[in-house]
């Protein structure tokens, strides 16, 4: 079977192929900010969630926590966050973006977002929505099947 020729195939491609792409050159262009890929997502994490745990971090993103580790370890030495000991619970630290951390957050932002401008350019507004959609069932599906939760279990 011509698999150019499975529009199931072609669609996941289609998917797969500009999200490498989109990877790459975010990976190059974060290098020229001192920071990987996997620390940037962390950073954003961290400001996101309001003083999450690494477990917090883990969870969001999919990984085992052991995953993040060392992004984490790097991102502390490097002074863009601190651990601070929870309130109630003393055994779990909450992370905390410091100035230097939150400093990196609009030139990634800016980054991030004429990345999405080149990519998106071209669709109407009406367009994004339904792809947004359409792409938040590919999301959800794969949730599910790969890691045995639904969105409703993710949140």
């Amino acid at each position: 079977m011509n698999r150019l020729a499975d529009s199931e195939y072609m669609m996941l491609r289609n998917l797969e192929v500009p999200s490498r792409l989109m990877a790459n050159r975010a990976t190059q262009r974060l290098k020229e900010l001192g920071v990987t890929k996997a620390q940037a997502q962390v950073l954003f994490m961290i400001h996101e969630l309001e003083q999450p745990s690494q477990e917090n971090i883990a969870n969001e993103l999919h990984v085992a926590r052991t995953a993040i580790r060392l992004t984490l370890q790097q991102l502390l030495k490097d002074g863009y966050a601190e651990r601070v000991p929870d309130q109630s619970d003393k055994r779990i630290h909450r992370l905390h973006l410091t100035a230097k951390g939150l400093a990196l957050l609009p030139p990634i932002d800016r980054m991030m977002a004429e990345n999405n401008q080149q990519v998106l350019a071209g669709l109407a507004e009406y367009e994004k929505i339904v792809f947004l959609g359409l792409l938040q069932k590919v999301y959800d599906n794969s949730l599910t099947a790969f890691l045995g939760k639904s969105k409703v279990q993710s949140e």
